[in-house]
């Protein structure tokens, strides 16, 4: 078995399966997925993937760090509190999850696991912003109801 083959079609399918991923994130947002997708056509290598998922993770992590700014003077008081808090313990998480994910994703040999990484990386702070993002859409409802 030719070895160098077997790595080339496992790295094909990896780039398969990546272009398919960053389809299905289209719908949350547009724009980083599909500057996920042009990122990785334009550099499929490991290393192009890698940076390209960790680019987008920084974006995603933006619009978490935007959605909760933007939220500040729309909550109430106790609703801020609860956020504030929430988004405390999300980044405790994501920081336990990223130091388990390194001790885990490290020891594993071939560069496939360098991908699952980074795409691990940017599937936590995507779900994140998701969460964050419906916070506008849902306060007004809240509010409206508690009024």
């Amino acid at each position: 078995m030719n070895v160098g083959a077997g790595s080339r079609s496992t790295a094909a399918v990896f780039l398969i399966l990546t272009l398919f991923i960053a389809d299905t994130a289209v719908g949350q947002d547009d724009r980083i997925a599909s500057e996920l997708k042009d990122a990785i056509s334009k550099n499929p290598s490991t290393l192009g993937m890698v940076h390209a998922y960790l680019d987008a993770e920084k974006k995603w992590l933006e619009e978490i760090d935007h959605a909760i700014s933007g939220l500040k003077g729309k909550l109430a008081s106790e609703q801020w509190l609860a956020l504030e808090e929430s988004q405390k313990i999300w980044m405790a998480y994501r920081e336990s999850e990223l130091n388990a994910q390194g001790k885990i994703f490290g020891r594993m040999r071939g560069t496939m696991w360098q991908l699952t990484a980074a795409s691990s990386r940017m599937e936590l702070a995507r779900s994140r912003a998701s969460t964050t993002q419906l916070c506008p859409n849902v306060t007004g409802t809240m509010n409206d109801r508690l009024a």
